[in-house]
This record gives C-alpha cells, structure tokens and sequence, in this order.
C-alpha cells in the first residue's frame, strides 16, 4: 500500500505524502510561506503523529486518513476551527456509516462509544492568521492494530460496518465537507454551534475535566458561541472551560 490512493489529480493545493513526521507541523510550515485557505497535506503514514497535549498518534501505512488542513480567516472564525473540524467529520462518517455520530467534547468523533477520529487544531499567528486543522480519521484499521493502553476505546469504520473503504473518495468528501463548513461557518456562525449542540455527545452528561493543576465534577449544560464548554459543578456554580480532559464522572 502506498499514497497513490490518496492522489487527487483536480485539487491543486493538495500535497500527497508517503511518509511524514507530522502533517499538523508539515502544514504549519506551508502555512507560515503562504498557502492558500483550504490547501491540504496527506500522508500515508507518520512517524510522529500527535494528538493533543503532545500525546501520539498512532499512525500505520495504507490505513487511515491523516491530513491537515489550513484554514484563512478572521481571529474570530479561525477560533471555531477545532468545530469546523468535528461539525465536518461527523457529518462524513455519518453518512459513511448510516448510525449515529456524536462528537464528543473538545475534539473526538464517537461511534458507539469508541473514539474513530481526534481533531487538532493549531493556530499560526504571524506573517498572517491561519489554523490549522488535523484530523486523524480511522478507516480501515483492524481490532489488532490498535495499540494496548488507549485512554479512550477505539474503532474504525471497517471494524464497525463489516467493510473496508477506498481512502481516496473519503479524503475527497472530508475536503468538501470541510470547505463547506468553514463557509457556512463564516457566514453564520451559529449554524456551526448549533450543529455542534445538536451533536454533542458530552452535553448533558455528568463529567470531570481534568485541567492545568485542577479537576472540575458537574454537568456539562451548554457550549458558548466559541465552542468552551458550560460546566455546573456539584455546589451551582458555573464555569466556562476552554480546554481540558473530559471522563464521565462516576
């Protein structure tokens, strides 16, 4: 298995990569000498995927998708990329799969409770704004592939539906999915929110969120417009958390 599958001969702006080390700094970079809204780097493997909080990737050839995308924009819509993101792919495996798709809180796509993509967005904030998005997506892993130890448990859409997935139409429709997105986004950002609302699977649920030196227990009850989760702890009182680990509370 190599990249071929994932060559998409009418996007310009899409650079095809047997191996990387990460395509989330590969498209920093690009980011950084000019590239346009929308260009994409994919790869067929890396070396050193990462997640968020630096944790790896686990990334094996001929799989999965594992792509980044750069996206231009006002600092204000360019803080909602982590949603474009979830809003997008949650929409492409639903579709792919047929069953419900829940995007759980900041940044993992669900399926029956397992993990089948993480999102990572990082800003880039000179010469000129831009984010950028990566997302790992698992297509066509097999249960034995999975490395032991995960904190979240994982699947793929191969494992789920019985079939496996020609990559290269995935890659195509994540792209459009994406590109969507970001408009609709752009010009309406409640859509995006609301989308994200209606698809969340944290929202509701009894949590603890791990943080910088502090744990937090409550309900999660709400998103603000730039996608923090509302949190009510168990004395009432309310908190607007931007970034941290979330576990369902026991």
């Amino acid at each position: 298995m190599s990249a071929a599958d994932l060559a998409l001969p009418e996007r310009p702006h899409l650079r095809v990569l047997e191996s990387v080390g990460s395509t989330n700094a590969e498209a920093l970079a690009w980011a950084a000498a000019g590239a346009p809204h929308l260009a994409a780097i994919v790869a067929d493997t890396q070396t050193a995927g990462r997640g968020r909080l630096e944790r790896r990737w686990h990334s094996p050839p001929g799989r999965n998708l594992y792509l980044s995308l750069i996206l231009r924009g006002t600092p204000e819509a360019l803080r909602r990329t982590p949603w474009v993101g979830a809003v997008a792919v949650r929409a492409c495996v639903a579709r792919a799969l047929s069953r419900p798709v829940l995007i759980k809180w900041p940044n993992d796509i669900l399926v029956d409770e397992r993990k089948v993509c993480g999102i990572l967005a990082e800003a880039l904030l000179a010469p000129a704004p831009a984010a950028v998005l990566g997302i790992g997506l698992n297509v066509n892993m097999e249960a034995h592939e999975f490395p032991p130890g995960l904190r979240q448990p994982a699947s793929s859409l191969k494992l789920i539906s019985g079939r496996a997935f020609a990559r290269g139409p995935l890659l195509a429709e994540v792209l459009d999915e994406v590109a969507a997105a970001a408009e609709r986004a752009a010009r309406s950002p409640q859509y995006l929110m609301d989308e994200a609302r209606r698809n969340c699977h944290t929202l509701g649920r009894r949590v603890e969120i791990a943080m910088a030196g502090r744990t937090l227990t409550g309900t999660a009850t709400d998103l603000d417009d730039d996608g923090a989760l509302i949190l009510r702890d168990d004395a009432g009182h309310q908190h607007t958390i931007s970034a941290g680990d979330v576990t369902l509370a026991r």
